[in-house]
């Protein structure tokens, strides 16, 4: 059954930060955070850096319940995502398949609320370049919550491609760093190359760090 979730305030947040700050998080705070991080991006990134040195302490099955009962279940696989990408050992992997079994993606939304301005600069590019981290689990956002490790491919490749269709229209000569840059950086260099190589309207001129891609003229092949 789904538990109502009180709207957060600026005193129940300030409390729910202190908590966090002296390690008294129990499982209800852990959960609470996952749905509350939705209005106060923050807290997501108190949230990822917390349980990135305490995730051990929580058993899955007794967390997963409390899970299932929130408003938003897909908001706390969001926050794990993140830990993914910064934490390889197998036993964490393992801890998370127990979490995470049959949870769904929510219905497409953005995963902020109220923090948008309707048909906004930042609105529109949770649209068009949204993350695999959020996109898996039914969210629209541009952005990670916390600074991840340089160089992870966070875009998907459907998305990446349709990104750089655009891009091409508006760049006839760039280089691979102008394409990351289009992607907010959230690409690796190595899969910025391969997309530009197999870009069919795309040709290289130059090596290395004076590589430049050109747009081809209609009708060449050169």
């Amino acid at each position: 059954m789904k538990v109502d979730l009180p709207l957060p305030t600026i005193k129940s947040l300030s409390e729910l930060y202190d908590q966090f700050l002296i390690g008294e998080v129990g499982e209800i705070q852990l959960v609470l955070a996952s749905q509350w991080c939705r209005f106060d991006p923050r807290l997501g990134e108190i949230w990822i850096n917390y349980m990135s040195k305490n995730w051990k302490n929580y058993n899955p099955l007794e967390l997963r319940t409390k899970v299932h009962q929130s408003p938003w279940p897909s908001s706390f696989a969001v926050l794990i995502e993140h830990l993914l990408l910064v934490e390889s050992r197998a036993l964490f992997s393992d801890w998370t398949q127990i979490l995470l079994r049959d949870l769904s993606p929510n219905s497409f939304q953005l995963y902020f609320i109220s923090l948008r301005k309707i048909a906004g600069k930042l609105m529109q590019k949770d649209l068009s370049h949204n993350l695999f981290i959020f996109e898996k689990w039914g969210y629209f956002c541009s952005e990670p919550l916390v600074a991840l490790p340089a160089h992870q491919t966070l875009v998907p490749k459907k998305r990446r491609l349709h990104i750089l269709s655009k891009f091409v229209k508006r760049k006839k000569r760039f280089s691979v760093s102008e394409y990351m840059n289009e992607l907010g950086k959230h690409v690796s260099r190595r899969t910025a190359e391969r997309d530009l190589q197999q870009h069919p309207n795309l040709h290289v001129v130059g090596n290395t760090k004076g590589k430049r891609y050109y747009t081809r003229e209609k009708g060449s092949t050169s």
